[in-house]
């Protein structure tokens, strides 16, 4: 099965009916990059049930920002490495181990980015930031996973979403507002 715009409206519309999703907010995910990365990369991957494994990260990911906030916040049990809080995001069966090791470093430098771009506001309200910690090194996860990235081209990938959008605030949930917890707006 190949990754289509046909494809990814199917996904929007199963994903809009099962979390009651207003057109707005369906609008909104039909729009997200980063959303749209976590649907591609089974595809792309040729893993097995790319239909399932895209609903299931995404679904995932949807759920960390709508309600179950506090559940899915970073804590000191997430410091073991930086991927340890989004892993399940990672749980592909089969597939090209290249285009998901890529995928991999994509979206856990996204992740630890935002850690990093939330600093400031994290520390005035007591949010726990694994930079605020000193447990995480900016410039260490920055330069291993750009290195992964660099070593594995995906120009298709990076149609979806790029390491340009890593930093990009437009890629953060503030693109789906109704979809992020508010204490992170």
């Amino acid at each position: 099965m190949v990754f289509t715009t046909a494809v990814w409206r199917g996904i929007v519309m199963a994903l809009s009916y099962s979390f009651r999703l207003s057109e707005q907010e369906q609008r909104q995910l039909y729009e997200h990059r980063f959303s749209r990365l976590l649907a591609f990369t089974p595809f792309f991957a040729e893993c097995d049930q790319p239909m399932f494994t895209a609903i299931d990260h995404i679904s995932s990911n949807m759920v960390a920002s709508r309600g179950a906030e506090s559940l899915s916040d970073h804590s000191e049990e997430d410091n073991t490495y930086p991927e340890h809080r989004i892993q399940r995001l990672f749980t592909h069966s089969g597939g090209d181990s290249q285009i998901l090791k890529r995928h991999r470093a994509l979206v856990t430098l996204f992740l630890a980015a935002g850690y990093h771009r939330d600093r400031e506001y994290d520390d005035r309200v007591g949010i726990y930031n694994p930079f605020n910690a000193g447990v995480w090194n900016w410039q260490d996860l920055h330069d291993h996973y750009y290195g992964i990235l660099q070593s594995i081209p995906c120009p298709e990938m990076d149609e979806i979403f790029s390491y340009a959008d890593v930093n990009d605030p437009s890629s953060y949930w503030t693109e789906t507002r109704s979809m992020v917890p508010q204490s992170r707006t």
